[in-house]
């Protein structure tokens, strides 16, 4: 294991071509070294901010996932850790006004998707000290933003949010925590810690309560949600989901978990638990379509969350989980050293990528997460629980 540590740590500090985005690039290498909490590469991290603060047309748009939004939460990160020098101030600014532009130029075009959308904007804005345009009228900031998105919650006349492809597609909305409704409840509840109200508390229930509808009860499929709603004429066989972060089970129940603890509901929170429980048996690529080791949707993702869960229930069903998990990344570096590592595109085949979503930076930090500060990686990931 500590070969295996100090190889994988080295091959992250030596890739040079980190593009500038949060979820496979240089903010996301920054986001790694400054929350470690040896903090023994700041001189680095001080590199990289000079570098992406010198040209903010580096980042590709706004979103959260390869945007200048995903810069912002950085350097409020940085503030809140005291290690931002008084000199960036100016800058954090400008860079509000940015995220604001691109905030509603993703509401206008109805792009609600949290990875490259909206909500990915808005969760930044909330994140330790409101932005401006929050901080002045939180109240009609929510309103002109959330309502436009909650039109799913009205049976009479649903509107459902899906990501920015919904026009060429055959479902109705997306349901992975990704880019769907879980990630819509989550970002809520986000800003109900920042501007706590009972109609928030109301909300919450009515996404949980639709979400818990959708939940399927045949017998023969192992996973419990699909990762979409499709339209009424859509007619196909249902398939299992996969078992990951950014869709099915695990990421759904949870974004569920978190509500259950916001709003201080006891029974929903110990069946969600025994929902997740359920999701630890499954194991072979049939069940999970698991076939690399990324935080995204393979195996890295899978450890970080039910070491979580172990470490706050001590479930040994947990432990057994994460600890397979580890074992599915070990037996792949072992035979065949860091491309074990590799992700896996479909057709475009396997690529060796360093980023937190689907590179060696999320396979590290699900190992070695004692090392980091995850508070703001369960942030970034939603499920700040």
């Amino acid at each position: 294991m500590v070969s295996f540590k100090k190889e994988l740590y080295n091959s992250i500090l030596a890739y040079q071509t980190y593009p500038p985005g949060l979820m496979l690039g240089k903010t996301g290498l920054c986001f790694f070294l400054t929350s470690e909490r040896s903090r023994r590469n700041l001189a680095i991290s001080q590199e990289i901010i000079d570098t992406l603060n010198s040209d903010l047309t580096l980042f590709r748009g706004f979103a959260i996932s390869s945007g200048t939004s995903g810069f912002y939460l950085l350097l409020k990160y940085l503030k809140k850790c005291d290690l931002l020098d008084d000199g960036f101030q100016t800058n954090m600014s400008f860079v509000d006004e940015i995220c604001d532009f691109g905030l509603n130029r993703y509401i206008s075009g109805k792009n609600f998707d949290y990875l490259h959308g909206y909500l990915g904007i808005y969760n930044t804005f909330i994140y330790n000290i409101p932005s401006k345009q929050v901080q002045q009228n939180p109240q009609h900031f929510y309103n002109s933003s959330f309502d436009n998105i909650l039109g799913f919650l009205d049976p009479q006349n649903p509107v459902f949010p899906f990501d920015k492809n919904i026009d060429q597609t055959r479902y109705l909305a997306n349901m992975g925590l990704a880019h769907g409704i879980p990630s819509i409840l989550s970002v809520l509840i986000n800003h109900h810690k920042v501007f706590p109200s009972k109609e928030n508390l109301k909300t919450i229930t009515a996404i949980v309560d639709f979400i818990l509808s959708k939940k399927r009860n045949a017998c023969l499929l192992q996973s419990k949600f699909s990762s979409v709603l499709k339209k009424d004429n859509n007619r196909e066989e249902e398939k299992e989901s996969r078992l990951a972060w950014c869709y099915g089970d695990l990421g759904v129940n949870l974004c569920l978990l978190k509500a259950s603890i916001v709003v201080g509901d006891n029974v929903l929170e110990q069946n969600i638990v025994g929902d997740l429980i359920t999701t630890c048996k499954r194991r072979t690529y049939e069940e999970t379509s698991v076939i690399d080791c990324s935080f995204c949707h393979g195996a890295a993702g899978l450890v970080y969350y039910y070491k979580k869960l172990y470490n706050r229930y001590k479930i040994f069903e947990f432990k057994d989980a994460y600890e397979y998990w580890e074992r599915f990344i070990l037996t792949r570096y072992n035979s065949h050293g860091i491309k074990g590592l590799n992700t896996f595109y479909g057709a475009k085949g396997w690529t060796l990528e360093y980023g937190i979503l689907e590179g060696l930076i999320g396979i590290y930090l699900a190992f070695f997460d004692e090392d980091f500060d995850c508070g703001i990686f369960d942030y970034i990931f939603l499920t700040d629980f």
